[in-house]
């Protein structure tokens, strides 16, 4: 066989590997978990639906108690994680930042001596890894509230959904 014939068969062969492979798709998020290993939003290889009761049995929810939507899901490590947004979205990655937003500088500046900069200030989003206080009228760090898992989101906030 000359060179260019292994080519050809070469391009020929990953011609018909990559449709067949990059058209699966996976309805059951168990299995989708199982193959992309680790990913914090589903692509379009899920074609699926996060099984709700299943998350409101892991987080002691009354069924139907919650509105749709109301649980976040991600991949890690090929298991499924679910963190339940009960009234806001706060199942984003942590905010590490040390230093203070404009709203908690302009917070603080209206009340110099507030032992607790609100969550509504900091924003809930993205969970502050710090508590803030403020000393006269200095947004100010006074404690770390926990260490990201691995992928950056608080760990008390996320659970491994079981089969």
């Amino acid at each position: 066989m000359n060179a260019s014939a292994s080519v050809l068969c070469c391009v020929t062969a990953i011609a018909m590997w990559i449709p067949a492979h990059a058209a699966e798709t996976y309805p059951d998020v168990f299995d989708y978990c199982a193959a992309v290993g680790t990913i914090d939003q589903a692509d379009a290889r899920f074609t699926g639906a996060l099984p709700d009761y299943k998350a409101e049995k892991l987080f002691d929810i009354a069924p139907g108690a919650l509105h749709e939507g109301a649980f976040a899901w991600r991949c890690m490590n090929g298991a499924v994680w679910v963190c339940a947004q009960l009234n806001s979205p706060i199942c984003g990655k942590a905010n590490l930042s040390r230093e203070p937003t404009k709203a908690m500088n302009d917070y603080c500046q209206l009340n110099p001596d507030s032992a607790v900069v609100p969550m509504v200030v900091m924003g809930q989003e993205h969970p502050p890894a710090y508590d803030w206080a403020c000393r006269q009228g200095v947004a100010t760090v006074t404690r770390r509230l926990f260490t990201p898992d691995a992928r950056g989101y608080p760990p008390d906030l996320w659970k491994q959904l079981a089969r």
